[in-house]
């Protein structure tokens, strides 16, 4: 999974029409923030319940191989 901050990359564009749209269910999420120089994990929820949301997504059948290196 990814954030895709830049649709307007020639990257992305094959996958941003209508048959790859979803939306992704979740309660929480996280994203890493700087503090004093270091990442930190810090968590976000739409409140202290964690009721459920979603956001906009896209999706395609994965093809490639995650390590092409140690060839997994």
């Amino acid at each position: 999974m990814t954030n895709i901050r830049r649709t307007h990359s020639p990257h992305w564009r094959r996958w941003l029409g209508p048959a790859n749209r979803c939306v992704v269910p979740l309660t929480s999420f996280c994203e890493y923030d700087t503090i004093d120089g270091k990442k930190v994990p810090t968590w976000f929820a739409r409140d202290e319940s964690r009721p459920l949301m979603v956001f906009a997504g896209i999706w395609t059948n994965w093809t490639s191989v995650r390590k092409v290196k140690e060839g997994r």
